[in-house]
């Protein structure tokens, strides 16, 4: 058995695997890491000892390590048959827990060294003395809040803001501020803040290693794993699906935290963490995490509703200026009957009902709806202003667009 006692910290890419296989030829499960400047000694040790084998290993960069001997004489893998999609916070944990208990031996053996840092660090799960910071409530602009309530007698709940980010470093954190002020205390222009005092402190408890006093959690090394979602290999498959479980639990931990802070908060999205999965079939097939990134929800939502937009002509076959012809249309006042109002609800069944008529879609009175809505948000000039020329009659006689 080949021992590496090195333990060194290294590059964050280029890494490379020494895999160890028995007298039969059968491949082990340990792996070590070695950083690149290390490639030619490890090229040599491979034409010296035909059993080892160098790979390049994305699955624990940043580390040399020396891995232990029942990780190097044992393989396993976590137990998905009840992970998905949907597993919450504590669910995950304890699946991790299973898989390492499954494996004979602790977390130190169990789990390579971003693994140990991200299950601590998820393990403790938010941080309930900066939670704490928001329940100060004799910081709150209270007769703000009073006018700001939809209740007689009952305040309103003050806004805050969340703000997920993928560290430069690789790491997960959450900050928190009240909404309508900068993370440095200052109020934004035409802002109204529901706090009447409010900063942020680099080291809440002095110390120059302490974290901020808004910080609600910390994960270590959430882009190694997120690596492996991202450049998925066969031969480190157990890995893989260990770190899905590892980065569904930190997406559940926003979660939990979001469900938590909603009972007396209002909460918005700064950033947010967005997952793509493929569903499996049954049991025997788990979902799998095929994304996995943190992402503004208002960009993201504008993305997608300007897709949406875009594809109607295909979706229901009409083009954007045949709609707004036909809209207007409906805004022109008939011989008899009341002048229309122009409000979405009397208009949009009519032109759905326009749309039938004239053959060019099978268009119901929501997605006439829908279809308004989109435009009057990603579009200028928005919804034609009706004048006069438009209430006045047709020269001939005609009325366009009727019931």
């Amino acid at each position: 058995m080949l021992q590496w006692p090195l333990l060194a910290k290294g590059p964050q890419r280029g890494h490379y695997s020494l895999r160890v296989r028995d007298s039969r030829g059968d491949r082990r499960g340990g792996h070590i890491c070695a950083p690149r400047l290390y490639r030619g000694k490890i090229n040599s040790l491979s034409a010296q000892f035909p059993s080892i084998v160098a790979t390049s290993e994305f699955a624990c960069p940043g580390e040399l390590h020396a891995v232990s001997k029942s990780m190097r004489t044992r393989q396993w893998a976590p137990n998905l048959d009840f992970f998905g999609r949907r597993s919450d916070y504590r669910r995950c944990l304890a699946l991790v827990w299973q898989a390492i208990g499954s494996s004979g031996s602790d977390e130190y053996d169990a789990l390579l060294p971003y693994q140990r840092r991200m299950l601590s660090d998820l393990d403790e799960g938010i941080d309930e003395q900066a939670i704490s910071h928001l329940h100060e409530w004799w910081r709150y602009d209270i007769s703000g809040l009073m006018k700001r309530s939809r209740y007689e007698g009952e305040p309103a709940k003050p806004r805050v803001d969340l703000d997920i980010e993928l560290t430069s470093k690789g790491n997960l954190k959450c900050e928190w501020r009240p909404t309508g002020i900068d993370q440095w205390g200052r109020a934004q222009r035409n802002a109204t803040p529901d706090w009447i005092d409010w900063w942020r402190s680099e080291n809440r408890s002095g110390g120059w290693d302490s974290r901020p006093s808004n910080e609600l959690f910390f994960i270590h090394d959430v882009e190694y794993a997120l690596e492996t979602v991202r450049s998925p290999r066969n031969d480190v498959r157990s890995i893989t699906a260990l770190n899905a479980v590892l980065l569904r639990c930190a997406t559940a931990l926003v979660e939990t935290l979001k469900s938590r802070l909603e009972f007396n908060f209002e909460v918005t999205m700064v950033t947010d963490v967005f997952e793509t999965w493929r569903a499996g079939a049954d049991f025997k097939d788990p979902d799998q995490l095929l994304s996995w990134q943190v992402d503004d929800p208002e960009r993201r939502q504008n993305d997608a509703e300007l897709a949406e937009l875009g594809s109607i002509n295909k979706r229901l076959g009409f083009t954007e200026k045949q709609f707004e012809e036909l809209w207007g249309a409906q805004l022109i006042k008939k011989r008899t009957g009341p002048t229309p109002t122009g409000s979405v609800e009397q208009v949009a069944p009519k032109v759905a009902k326009a749309f039938r008529l004239q053959g060019l879609s099978d268009i119901t009175a929501h997605e006439t709806k829908r279809v308004r809505y989109l435009i009057d948000k990603h579009r200028a000039p928005k919804r034609p202003q009706r004048s006069a020329d438009i209430l006045a009659f047709p020269s001939d006689g005609s009325i366009n667009g009727g019931d």
